[in-house]
């Protein structure tokens, strides 16, 4: 299976000294790089959809209980780096 990287930033910068605000994750396609930085920033939570807004900044959501379509609870904000 062939891998990219893909750099995320989290917007937030006052991290614990452990955690990373800037990093990159390799994988098969860009859907599984953001759960995969959701699994480091976020704690793990499904990803069920995304926002990006006009400056670049992607949202992370999962599902609400009982939702259908676009949209859910924000698990937390990222940049493209």
């Amino acid at each position: 299976m062939t891998t990219t990287s893909y750099t995320f930033a989290r917007r937030t910068h006052n991290l614990p000294d452990d955690i990373d605000w800037r990093r990159t994750f390799e994988a098969p396609s860009y859907k599984q790089a953001l759960q995969m930085a959701a699994d480091y920033w976020f704690g793990g939570q499904k990803i069920t959809d995304t926002h990006v807004d006009g400056n670049g900044v992607i949202t992370l959501l999962s599902r609400a209980p009982g939702q259908q379509g676009w949209g859910g609870n924000v698990i937390g904000t990222l940049m493209e780096w």
